[in-house]
C-alpha cells in the first residue's frame, strides 16, 4: 500500500516517483492495492521492492474504469500481469474463466492455487502482497 508520502525510486539514470493515487476505493485500506499506478510503474515498484517470487499488488486497469490488474513478480526480472474484470454489478471478479464475489477471494484462491503465465509449465501463486514502508524505501 503506497503511503500518502511520495516514494522516489532510483534506477540508474532514471527516477520514479510514486504518489498515493487512491479515490475513494473499499480497497483504500488494503495492503495489496495500489490504486491508479501503471503497468510500467507497477513492474519498477516490484523489481526494486520486490524480494521473492509472488510478491503481488493489485491496481486499476489502465483500459477500462472499474477493471483491475494483479501484477506478480515472476522472477527477479520477470513481473506478469493478469487482467481482472469487474461485471457491470460489480459483484463478481473474471480472472481468464474463473470468477470470485470479491478481490480477497479471488488473491486467497491463489494463495493455494496456481496463476499460469504464458509458459503453462510456470505456475505462480500469490505468496505475499508486496508493502512499501519507511524501512524499505530509499528517499
Amino acid at each position: 500500500m503506497l503511503s500518502n508520502e511520495p516514494i522516489t525510486i532510483i534506477d540508474g539514470l532514471r527516477t520514479l516517483t510514486l504518489k498515493s493515487k487512491k479515490f475513494d476505493s473499499p480497497y483504500d485500506n488494503e495492503t495489496w492495492y495500489y490504486g491508479s499506478i501503471s503497468r510500467d510503474e507497477a513492474e519498477q515498484i516490484l523489481k526494486f521492492y520486490g524480494i521473492d517470487k509472488g510478491d503481488f499488488l493489485l491496481r486499476n486497469s489502465e483500459r477500462k474504469m472499474g477493471n483491475y490488474s494483479l501484477s506478480i513478480r515472476a522472477n527477479e526480472d520477470i513481473i506478469r500481469h493478469f487482467r481482472i474484470e469487474s461485471t457491470d454489478d460489480g459483484k463478481r471478479f473474471l480472472i481468464g474463466k474463473r470468477s470470485f464475489k470479491s478481490l480477497n477471494d479471488l488473491i486467497e484462491h491463489y494463495k493455494t492455487h496456481p496463476i499460469f503465465d504464458a509458459d503453462p509449465t510456470n505456475k505462480l501463486y500469490l505468496i505475499k502482497p508486496l508493502i512499501i514502508n519507511d524501512s524499505n524505501h530509499q528517499l
